[in-house]
């Protein structure tokens, strides 16, 4: 627990420098995300899915390549009534059960 706890430090801190240079630095929130559900702290890790899904959801190479990720960011970010309007080719996705 306490390498996971050290781990959210530093992510923050990463976030926080790369937010600073302009960069919303989203695979680092999705690392946050993962870091966060893990420890049982599911706001958090739903503030740090949606963040990365925001970004990552308008990258088209990400959301060919990437589906299942992206499906498992709106399962943690809870985005499930507005991916359809957001990005409906990954709608279909983020129906299925995505396992945490």
């Amino acid at each position: 627990m306490d390498n996971l706890n050290e781990a959210i430090t530093l992510g923050r801190r990463v976030v926080e420098d790369a937010e600073t240079a302009g960069d919303k630095a989203p695979f680092v929130c999705e690392e946050l995300a993962e870091c966060y559900a893990t420890v049982g702290d599911y706001d958090m890790a739903a503030e740090f899915a949606a963040r990365a899904y925001e970004v990552l959801s308008g990258n088209p190479a990400f959301v060919r390549d990437e589906s299942e990720r992206l499906a498992k960011l709106a399962t943690l970010a809870k985005i499930y009534t507005t991916v359809g309007s957001l990005l409906p080719s990954t709608a279909r996705v983020v129906d299925q059960k995505v396992d945490i």
